[in-house]
């Protein structure tokens, strides 16, 4: 390629690259992703783990489901208290809520 074509081609990409909308997520697109992920994975690999683990696989996973479910709602509860209010990292908030262990 002769190198007018060259610069004609690099101003194309940035002309196309600089007119590109910013990528947002919405609600509705992270519940669409999320659901993705969910069915995608998590639905059609249990079937396997089960049968490779047994019967206790599927105990050891409502453990962890149970684990995960009060983590969570421990997370969204710190992040609603008036301390935490202002955090911006799940860290900020590990350092409000439990304080520095050192």
């Amino acid at each position: 390629l002769s190198p007018v074509c060259l610069g004609s081609l690099r101003r194309a990409a940035k002309d196309l690259i600089r007119n590109m909308p910013s990528p947002m997520l919405t609600t509705q697109g992270a519940c669409w992703t999320i659901l993705n992920i969910y069915l995608g994975l998590g639905l059609q690999s249990k079937p396997y783990a089960i049968a490779q683990g047994g019967w206790i696989s599927l105990i050891t996973l409502g453990i962890v489901a149970i684990v995960a479910n009060i983590s969570a709602k421990q997370l969204v509860g710190s992040f609603q208290s008036p301390r935490c209010y202002c955090a911006r990292s799940y860290a900020q908030v590990v350092n409000e809520v439990l304080g520095t262990l050192a």
